[in-house]
C-alpha cells in the first residue's frame, strides 16, 4: 500500500511540471475508447489487498506516465480522462477500493474516472484508454489481454419488437407523460432497476395519488394479494382507489379459481371494471392458466378486455442426451452449471415430496410423472437428486417453466421412451443439457395454459378478446419471490423468466396506452375495438373452435392506432344487455351502481354493438346489427343488418 502511493505522488508531482501539453491533452481527449484489461483469475484472498494499487500503478504508469496530465492554473485537469474500475479480488479489499476510488477523482476531478471494477469472478478492469495506452497496458507485466469493450444489442424480452412496436415506432412523448397504467395484483419491488424514474418527470396534473417510494416512475401498483390469496375486498378497494387517483388503464392478472358465478354481479372484478369503464378508465383482465377446457375462461364481462397468452418467436428449450445417445428436447430454463457428464437415469411415478425413496434418488436425475401442480420439482430436490426429467401434461408443455434443479420437460411420447430405455438399461445414464434460446417459426400461436371460452355468463360474446404475448417474458422479481414454482427453491433473483396470462395482459394494457396517447378522448370500448379489429389471425395447437382460445387474434398496438372504423358502446348499452339476460334490478344496481328500468327485451347479449361476433343460436339465420364510427370522416353510421347462417 505505502508503494502504491509512493507511485502515486510521484505521478503528482509529475503533474506540475507537465504545463506544456495542454493542447495534445484535448487531442487525446476526443480519441478515448473504453477497454477491458483482464489479467486472469481471481486473486487468493491474501493477494487480494495487493490487486487495487497494482492496477492503478498500470494505469498511473502506462496511461498517466505516458500521456501524461497537466495543472492548468490552480485547476489540475485530466489530460486522459482516467476512467478504471479496479479489480479488488474480494469484499476485504472494498474499502481499499473505495478509498483508491476516492484518491484518484481528486486529483483527476472534474472529469469522472471510474467505471468498473471486476471484483468477485476474475482479475481486471475496464478503462477510457487511447489505443496507443491499450498498446503499453498489453505489454505490461500480469496482463493477458486489451481489447475493447463493444456494443451488444440487449437480449432480453423482446416481446414489444415481435408485436411491431420497438423503441422507434412514432410516439407522442408529451401525451404519453399523461397516460397513467395501474397494475393491480400481487405488487412489485420497487427497488428494482426496472422501475427507475431516470428522465421520467413529474407525475401528470391529474394524478391524485401518492408515490409511497423514493421513485416517480408514473406506475401505480396496487398489491391486493399475499401468498396466491387475493381477497375480493382488496380487489374492489384497489379500483376504488384507481378511480380515484386518475388513471387511465387496468391491468388485472387475477382471477378466481372457480367458474360457477351465477351473474356479474358477484366478480369483484366485473364489478370495479364497470365503475371504471364508467369513468372512462380502460381495463385489461387475464384469461387465466387452466388450459385446454372449454369454457373456463375468467374475467368474460364485455367491458373488460379479456387477454390470452401467446408465444413469441423466441423460446427455451433444455436438451438431454440419454446414454444410448438419443438426445430430447424439451421446454425448460435450466440456470444451473452442468458438468456434461452422465448421470444414473431413475423413474419415479409421481415426484411427490412425501413419497419419494432417498435412496433411489440421491444423486441421480429422476424421470417424474406427469407434471400436476404439486410436482414442481420440490420432492426429487428435498431427497437429494441432482436433476428431473418431468412429463409435462397437454396443457403445459409448450411452456418453459424454471425449475429448483437441473431439470428438463418431455412430451408424453417421449416420456414413453425414456421410461423403455430405463427399464432395458442395466445401468441408463443421462445428461441434462445447459438451455438453449432458439427461434419458434410457429409463433405467435395461442399457449396452451390459456382458459377457453366461450363466457358461460354472456357466451355470445366471445372470450378471450385477444391475444398478447405471455410466455417465457422477462420480468422483474422480487429478491423475496420464489423464483420456481416450488417452496423448496431457494434462489433469490431480481428478473425471472415467467409464463401465464398474467404476463399477456399488461401487455394489452400498455398497447391500450399507446393507442390512447394518439386518441385521449376515445372511450374503453373504442380502445377495445380498435385493438380487436386490427389483431391478426394465429395459430394454435390444437384443431376446432381455437377462437375460443385466442379470440379475434395477436393483438397489433400500431395498426389499432388507425383502425378505420370503430364499434363504441357507453354505460347504457351494457345496462340494456343486462336486462336482456333478465338480471334483476338489485344486481344490475350491484354492477352499475344506477338504478335501471329495463324495457323489453331486445335478444340478449348477441346485440350488443361487440367488435366481434360469436352467436350460439340454432335458428335458420339470426340477423346482427352493429353500429361504427368511421374514423376517416367521424360520421357515426350503422352497418345493414346481416345473416348469419348457423351451420
Amino acid at each position: 500500500m505505502a508503494k502504491f502511493f509512493t507511485s502515486a505522488w510521484i505521478v503528482f508531482t509529475l503533474l506540475l511540471v507537465s504545463v506544456g501539453v495542454n493542447q495534445l491533452a484535448v487531442n487525446a481527449q476526443t480519441e478515448r475508447k473504453a477497454y477491458i484489461v483482464y489479467m486472469g483469475a481471481k486473486l487468493k484472498e491474501e493477494h487480494s489487498v495487493e490487486q487495487p494499487a497494482q492496477h492503478l500503478q498500470l494505469l498511473f504508469q502506462k496511461s498517466v506516465l505516458v500521456l501524461g496530465l497537466v495543472f492548468l492554473s490552480s485547476t489540475l485537469i485530466s489530460f486522459v480522462t482516467l476512467e478504471a474500475i479496479v479489480s479488488s479480488g474480494s469484499l476485504s479489499s472494498a474499502k481499499l477500493v473505495l478509498e483508491v476510488h476516492q484518491f484518484i477523482l481528486f486529483f483527476v476531478a472534474p472529469v469522472e474516472s471510474l467505471i468498473y471494477t471486476y471484483k468477485k469472478s476474475f482479475n481486471g478492469f475496464a478503462a477510457w484508454l487511447t489505443e496507443q495506452e491499450s498498446k503499453k497496458l498489453l505489454g505490461a507485466q500480469g496482463v493477458i489481454s486489451v481489447f475493447p469493450s463493444r456494443t451488444l444489442k440487449t437480449h432480453t424480452t423482446r416481446s414489444w419488437d415481435f408485436l411491431g412496436l420497438p423503441s422507434t415506432v412514432k410516439r407522442i412523448p408529451e401525451v404519453e407523460s399523461n397516460v397513467i397504467i395501474r397494475l393491480i395484483d400481487t405488487g412489485i419491488w420497487p427497488e428494482s432497476e426496472s422501475f427507475n424514474d431516470n428522465g421520467i418527470g413529474i407525475p401528470p396534473k391529474k394524478w391524485k395519488g401518492i408515490c409511497q417510494n423514493i421513485t416517480c416512475n408514473k406506475i401505480a401498483v396496487y398489491k391486493v394479494c399475499w401468498k396466491k390469496i387475493c381477497l375480493e375486498h382488496d380487489i374492489l378497494a384497489a379500483f376504488d382507489d384507481a378511480i380515484a387517483d386518475g388513471i387511465d388503464i387496468l391491468s388485472v392478472s387475477i382471477g378466481r379459481e372457480d367458474i360457477d358465478l351465477a351473474d356479474y354481479s358477484e366478480s369483484a372484478i366485473a364489478v370495479g371494471a364497470f365503475h371504471a369503464m364508467q369513468h372512462g378508465i380502460f381495463t385489461s383482465a387475464s384469461a387465466g392458466n387452466r388450459g385446454f377446457l372449454a369454457v373456463t375462461v375468467q374475467s368474460g364481462a364485455p367491458w373488460i378486455l379479456t387477454v390470452a397468452a401467446s408465444t413469441t418467436d423466441r423460446k427455451f428449450i433444455t436438451n438431454i442426451t440419454l446414454g444410448n445417445n438419443k438426445t430430447l428436447t424439451g421446454p425448460a430454463i435450466n440456470v444451473f452449471p452442468t458438468s456434461e457428464k452422465f448421470y444414473p437415469l431413475v423413474q419415479d411415478e409421481y415426484c411427490e415430496p412425501d413419497e419419494m425413496d432417498q435412496n433411489l434418488t440421491k444423486g441421480n436425475i429422476v424421470l417424474c410423472n406427469p407434471i400436476n401442480l404439486g410436482n414442481d420439482g420440490s420432492g426429487p430436490l428435498v431427497y437429494g437428486a441432482y436433476g428431473t426429467i418431468m412429463i409435462a401434461t397437454v396443457g403445459e408443455w409448450d411452456v418453459p417453466y424454471p425449475y429448483p434443479l437441473p431439470a428438463s420437460a418431455v412430451t408424453n411420447s417421449d416420456g414413453e421412451y425414456i421410461a423403455s430405455y430405463i427399464s432395458s438399461t442395466r445401468n441408463a445414464t443421462a445428461i441434462i443439457h445447459d438451455s438453449e434460446v432458439v427461434y419458434d417459426p410457429s409463433a405467435p400461436s395461442l399457449a396452451s395454459i390459456t382458459n377457453r371460452g366461450p363466457s358461460i355468463l354472456t357466451p355470445a360474446v366471445l372470450k378471450p378478446d385477444i391475444s398478447a404475448p405471455g410466455v417465457d417474458i422477462l420480468a422483474a422479481w422480487s429478491p423475496k419471490g420464489l423464483v420456481s414454482r416450488s417452496g423448496h427453491d431457494q434462489r433469490s433473483v431480481m428478473y425471472n423468466i415467467v409464463s401465464g396470462t398474467s404476463q399477456a395482459c399488461p401487455h394489452a394494457a400498455g398497447a391500450a396506452a399507446y393507442v390512447k396517447t394518439f386518441h385521449p378522448t376515445w372511450s374503453p370500448a373504442a380502445i377495445k375495438s380498435a385493438l380487436m379489429t386490427t389483431a391478426s389471425p394465429m395459430k394454435t395447437i390444437d384443431e376446432g373452435e381455437s377462437e375460443f382460445g385466442y379470440g379475434v387474434g395477436q393483438i397489433d398496438p400500431v395498426k389499432a392506432v388507425n383502425p378505420g372504423l370503430l364499434y363504441d358502446a357507453l354505460e347504457v348499452d351494457y345496462a340494456e344487455m343486462l336486462c336482456d339476460l333478465n338480471y334483476t334490478a338489485d344486481k344490475i344496481r350491484i354492477i352499475t351502481g344506477e338504478n335501471i328500468t329495463c324495457s323489453a327485451s331486445k335478444g340478449g347479449e348477441a346485440l350488443l354493438n361487440y367488435p366481434s361476433m360469436a352467436v350460439y343460436y340454432e335458428p335458420d339465420s339470426f340477423r346482427l346489427r352493429k353500429y361504427v364510427v368511421i374514423i376517416l370522416d367521424w360520421k357515426k353510421q350503422m352497418l345493414e343488418p346481416s345473416s348469419i347462417l348457423y351451420p
